[in-house]
């Protein structure tokens, strides 16, 4: 406090306004750099990371019998796959899935043997076998324990292939190509009509919902700026109110960009909506302050008093509203 009962801050900020706006370029530009230093992360099991008992034999499982989360799933569907159409459209799938690269192994009711007598032989038929053979087939399958109702529907219309994705922990960005590559081979291989084949499974749920966030921001993100800038312009009707009322919001995002990168710290599918947040709370607290300015210099109060009645009047009511915003996302 000062002599007289103002804050010392409040009286550098209004007395020395271009010391005030260095300060301010300066923090701007280290937070540009430490925003650069940032990474997307966007891998399920790093968000969730921990080292408790729980995560780490979770991690064991993995090493031991390989992550779920990279496993695609064909569903193929037909009136009755067992027939020339469904047979070649199951084994089309299947051969051209494990020639993908970034493939680990492709598991189908094409890879189940059966025995005749201590004599394994494949489960399925070719393409071109008789009507006795796939029917024999059919009927082996739906009694296969492994296979009916598992990995093959009970009426025999509907199978699932089961294609993993080599590598460990990926991202979306790994991920991409090798899904839109497999997605090309269904969709190829239900050419014929009598056929369906959907890709589905976390790698493509994953892929997708990357897409729609980035499509989202980059949407969203322009007209939600355009938007402030019209409430502004027709709250205040005054080009510098705009200015500076986007000017500290987008200032106060920068900041928390630049501080997660200097951090260390990772954007993921959580916490990259941190920086809108920040966005809108700050857009809405330099409205709040913007209009006690204009309504104190109405009551004819010069700029620097003006300026700093406001400051003192607002800042603690802004800053228990935003902490309680912050610990509300906490």
């Amino acid at each position: 406090m000062t002599t007289r009962g103002r804050w010392v801050w409040v009286e550098t900020v209004t007395r020395r306004p271009m010391t005030v706006l260095a300060a301010l370029a300066v923090s701007a530009l280290l937070a540009i750099i430490g925003a650069t230093r940032l990474e997307f992360d966007d891998r399920l099991r790093n968000i969730f990371e921990s080292h408790d008992g729980e995560f780490e034999y979770l991690e064991g499982v993995f090493a031991d019998f390989g992550a779920d989360d990279n496993d695609c799933v064909v569903l193929l569907e037909a009136d009755d796959l067992f027939t020339p159409h469904g047979l070649a459209a199951l084994r089309e799938i299947v051969e051209l899935s494990r020639a993908v690269d970034g493939v680990e192994s492709v598991r189908s009711i094409a890879d189940v043997p059966v025995f005749d007598g201590m004599t394994p032989r494949p489960l399925l038929p070719s393409a071109d076998a008789p009507p006795g053979a796939r029917a024999r087939a059919k009927a082996a399958a739906l009694r296969h324990p492994l296979v009916a109702g598992r990995m093959l529907s009970l009426d025999g219309s509907a199978t699932l292939i089961v294609i993993r994705l080599a590598g460990g922990a990926l991202t979306t960005v790994e991920m991409a190509p090798v899904v839109a590559e497999l997605r090309a081979i269904a969709a190829d291989a239900a050419r014929d009509e009598r056929v369906t084949a959907t890709l589905t499974g976390i790698p493509p749920v994953r892929v997708e919902i990357g897409e729609i966030i980035r499509h989202e921001q980059f949407k969203f993100g322009p007209l939600g700026a355009l938007a402030g800038v019209v409430v502004i312009w027709l709250v205040f009707r005054r080009a510098a109110a705009v200015v500076v009322c986007l000017g500290g919001s987008f200032l106060g995002a920068t900041w928390a960009l630049g501080l997660l990168g200097w951090s260390g710290a990772s954007l993921n599918v959580i916490n990259h909506v941190i920086p809108t947040v920040v966005l809108v709370i700050g857009f809405a607290d330099s409205v709040h302050l913007m209009s006690e300015y204009r309504r104190l210099r109405r009551g004819g109060g010069k700029r620097r008093a003006a300026a700093a009645a406001m400051l003192e009047r607002l800042w603690l009511p802004c800053l228990l509203t935003s902490l309680t915003t912050a610990i509300g996302f906490g």
